[in-house]
């Protein structure tokens, strides 16, 4: 079932699990409670890497986090070995060269991250794989990707809102989901600048 298969869920209209009770609009946000009830929360102890709570973010008054130079940590257990996994994310960003990491830590060298958004489109496992979609400035949108069991990059799938999106260069042969620290935000000067409203992530 879903609620069987689902290792992380970040809400923005429940960032500390109690419906945002300590937060005000333009708090920092230290940590983004897992509300899987698994501990998978993401978490900044750096004031200065912080990114901050907006109660209405977004043209349909969804609130959300917003990163400008900053990101959250995840429980390293999010990338441990091959397996399916399908990340569900709903995010907008500022900026076309906005850089996005989920499930890697968004260096350039060191990726491993299995969505990101970079330079004008949307790309999974470390940019060898863009799929021809502009990135969307106007409007929060939901993009989903997902893989098998020991897929092979050219059997990843994305979405966006639910349609498909072409594959347009795949230069790998195999997806690894490994990685010391799964982020949000990316990483050293490789970072992520817009706002995310919700983030799911299912081993299925």
């Amino acid at each position: 079932t879903i609620t069987q298969n689902i290792v992380l869920w970040l809400d923005s209209t429940n960032i500390d699990a109690t419906t945002n009770a300590s937060l005000t609009n333009g708090s920092t946000v230290n940590a983004w409670v897992d509300l899987t009830g698994k501990g998978n929360s993401a978490t900044q102890s750096n004031g200065a890497d912080q990114p901050t709570y907006s109660s209405i973010a977004y043209l349909n008054s969804q609130p959300g986090i917003t990163f400008s130079n900053h990101y959250l940590d995840i429980n390293a257990t999010l990338t441990q070995g091959t397996s399916a996994r399908t990340i569900v994310m709903v995010t907008a960003p500022n900026t076309t060269s906005s850089i996005l990491s989920l499930n890697g830590n968004g260096h350039a060298s060191n990726s491993g991250s299995i969505l990101s958004f970079k330079t004008n489109s949307v790309d999974l496992h470390n940019s060898t794989i863009t799929f021809n979609e502009s990135l969307d400035l106007s409007n929060l949108n939901i993009y989903t990707a997902r893989n098998s069991i020991n897929a092979n990059a050219s059997d990843i799938e994305n979405f966006k809102n639910g349609s498909p999106l072409t594959t347009s260069v795949v230069n790998e042969t195999s997806i690894g989901l490994d990685d010391s620290i799964p982020r949000i935000g990316g990483y050293d000067t490789d970072r992520f600048d817009g706002i995310f409203s919700e983030i799911l992530i299912f081993d299925k």
